[in-house]
């Protein structure tokens, strides 16, 4: 091993700075202790703990979003589903009704019409008229009475609850008459009558006065209010007035009425059927005084009188009937308004309830759709519970994936600090190349490898002493209490001996291989030329687009291939804002291009391009005017002796023409005798 003799008046010193640094060292120790945080403090502000918290954070943003939407959507939907239930339901009962109301209105319209044009007369006759349009029509009266302009006159059939039919008649001048009739065919049993020769003044009777007002209201006819028949169902009629047809059309003078009775009975039946979904209902009622008409619950009592809405006790519907009055009272609504809102009954249950009118001529009608909403958001709580669970599934997953994103990205964070710890202290053989499938890390992995590759060639100049100080502070830091004592000494009168590790890390280059063989003979050829830089073949042309090249002489190479080497003379740059400039490149670029077109015919031309005198003489005379205005440039000159001398000798092919550089010994010098002023160097170009 070497020995290296310490300099003894720089002992204290070193033993001075030592200490320095010893005790700089434990107060950046010190400092860096105070800076570190705790670790509960150190955990919350991780980077790592930041993204998962994040990224977990954002999925369960996302997740309760699409939750929320998709219920708020479904919701919607099924409000629009049930809309439309609505209404088909509502065009569904109210086609039905008027199936059953519109018969009544053109049975009577159609006998006054035929009675104005003279088919029918109030006689006996008319009896089989009236009886047709009770088998045809299904209506349960017809009845074409007089009680105006001097008529006390009438006829009618009226079917009754239990299908029986009666005949009446009170002729002008006579009394009432009323006599069973058989239901097939008519006919009426003289025999037996219901009611015999009683005094009857129709224009006294209730459903008269009711007809006449009802036309001073509606001059072409009107529905008469429902009415409980007796032990029969609920029924209505329309009446239109009949004129003295002797006076049409200049003058109206109402004689009597066409009145024409119809049993809701079948609009009860029907209604009874109509099903809201699984536990809703239907009722059907009027405006004013809030009757049944009819509905699809058993209403007990309904048969044997008149109910109001409001006082169901089936399902605890006039409770809601009732809400329902007080909403539309509350909210200032007219009668007629359609309302669609969400009521409670006494029982505490939800149900939606629609309210619309039917209105067929001077009837206005109730029709109330009630729905329970837990069957309306069935289907909202199911598939929201279906979306909940993929919500909770995704989330879930975004929290696994959150977490390996964490820690995947913070993942070279922790290494680069191990990395940092070990570099610290120099210790720089635990500092390993890395790699990483994200490029940022990568490229710092890069950059710290190339850094570490640095810091070994300066650490073999940095002696052991402070190697061991740095290793004692890195123990210090991890508060190991073993190495805490000072096991460093440091003797004056010791030798430093310089140790195998540090001879390993002593920096070295070396160059191996026919590339030094090249270099040397390239060297030797810019010395025997006088040029700054010669380039062979192979780089010449890989960079000739950017600097501008001349050939200068031809070698052989190891391969026994002739190939050509350059002097590199400038950059090729040309700066298009200044065109002088521009011009006086091009023209010194020009002269090169000749040169080199010169140099390629004089070596590199397969055909003998150049065999002919004038060639050469052309090219010999350029070289020559060259040489005059340049007489230091010694490859000019070298190429015009070359040629001159060719040219005397008679030769004109140089395709194989090349130059070997050659040393030879001419002196040496033996052991102990001083070295001469000077030694022969001879080059031979060939």
């Amino acid at each position: 091993m070497p020995k290296v003799t310490p300099v003894l008046e720089e002992k204290q010193n070193g033993i001075e700075y030592l200490q320095e640094a010893t005790s700089c060292n434990q107060s950046l120790l010190e400092e860096s202790q105070i800076k570190q945080r705790n670790s509960i403090l150190s955990c919350i502000l991780s980077i790592r703990l930041f993204l998962i918290a994040m990224i977990t954070l954002v999925v369960l943003l996302t997740s309760v979003s699409i939750w929320v939407t998709a219920y708020t959507m479904n919701e919607q939907a099924a409000m629009e589903q049930v809309n439309i239930v609505i209404d088909n339901m509502n065009e569904k009962i109210a086609t039905f009704v008027n199936g059953q109301l519109i018969p009544a209105k053109y049975v009577a319209d159609s006998m006054v019409n035929d009675y104005h044009r003279g088919y029918i007369d109030l006689t006996d006759s008319i009896r089989e008229y009236l009886f047709d349009r009770i088998s045809t029509f299904g209506v349960s009266v017809t009845n074409l009475c007089f009680g105006e302009g001097g008529y006390n006159t009438l006829f009618a059939y009226s079917v009754y609850a239990d299908g029986s039919i009666t005949y009446g008649t009170k002729r002008q001048n006579e009394n009432l008459f009323v006599y069973k009739a058989n239901r097939t065919t008519g006919e009426y049993y003289i025999d037996k009558p219901t009611i015999n020769n009683m005094t009857y003044t129709i224009r006294n009777t209730d459903y008269y006065t009711e007809s006449i007002a009802l036309v001073d209201k509606y001059p072409n006819g009107a529905f008469g209010a429902p009415y409980k028949v007796l032990n029969g169902p609920q029924s209505t009629y329309w009446s239109t007035p009949v004129y003295n047809r002797t006076e049409l059309p200049q003058k109206k003078n109402r004689i009597g009425f066409a009145k024409i009775n119809i049993s809701l009975a079948a609009i009860a039946q029907f209604l009874s059927n109509v099903k809201v979904m699984e536990r809703g209902y239907v009722i059907i009622s009027e405006y004013g005084n809030d009757y049944v008409i009819g509905s699809s619950l058993n209403i007990p009592g309904i048969d044997d009188r008149r109910i109001k809405m409001t006082n169901i006790t089936t399902r605890s519907a006039g409770s809601i009937m009732s809400k329902l009055l007080n909403f539309q009272k509350v909210n200032s609504l007219n009668n007629t308004a359609k309302i669609v809102t969400s009521l409670m009954n006494e029982n505490g249950e939800s149900y939606l309830v629609a309210s619309s009118p039917y209105i067929f001529h001077n009837l206005q009608w109730r029709m109330t759709l009630i729905f329970d909403e837990t069957e309306i958001k069935k289907g909202i709580i199911q598939s929201s519970y279906v979306i909940l669970g993929v919500s909770i599934g995704v989330s879930i997953l975004g929290i696994i994936v959150s977490v390996v994103i964490g820690w995947s990205v913070t993942s070279p964070f922790f290494k680069l600090q191990t990395d940092f710890k070990n570099i610290e202290i120099l210790d720089l053989v635990n500092v390993k190349p890395r790699s990483s499938i994200f490029s940022e890390a990568n490229a710092i992995y890069s950059s710290l490898t190339e850094t570490v590759r640095w810091l070994a060639e300066i650490r073999a100049f940095i002696p052991d002493s402070i190697l061991n100080q740095l290793e004692r502070t890195k123990f210090m830091k991890e508060g190991n209490p073993e190495n805490k004592k000072d096991n460093s000494t440091f003797d004056p009168g010791m030798s430093y001996i310089a140790s195998s590790q540090t001879l390993q890390r002593m920096r070295y280059f070396a160059t191996l291989g026919p590339v030094m063989n090249r270099a040397k003979e390239l060297n030797e050829i810019a010395q025997m030329l006088n040029v700054q830089v010669i380039v062979d073949q192979t780089t010449a042309q890989l960079t000739k687009d950017s600097v501008i090249f001349r050939p200068v002489e031809r070698i052989l190479e190891d391969s026994q291939r002739i190939q050509t080497v350059y002097q590199l003379l400038r950059k090729n740059t040309i700066r298009d804002d200044e065109w002088l400039y521009e011009l006086e490149q091009k023209k010194a670029n020009a002269e090169f291009d000749q040169f080199n077109s010169d140099f390629s015919k004089i070596f590199e031309s397969v055909d003998n391009e150049f065999g002919n005198e004038n060639g050469l003489d052309s090219v010999l005379s350029r070289l020559t005017e060259y040489s005059q205005s340049n007489p230091n440039d010694l490859v000019i000159k070298r190429l015009e002796q070359i040629l001159s001398e060719s040219k005397l000798k008679g030769e004109s092919f140089f395709t194989k023409y090349h130059t070997q550089l050659a040393k030879q010994l001419v002196s040496y010098v033996r052991p102990g005798e001083l070295i001469q002023s000077s030694m022969i160097y001879q080059r031979d170009g060939q």
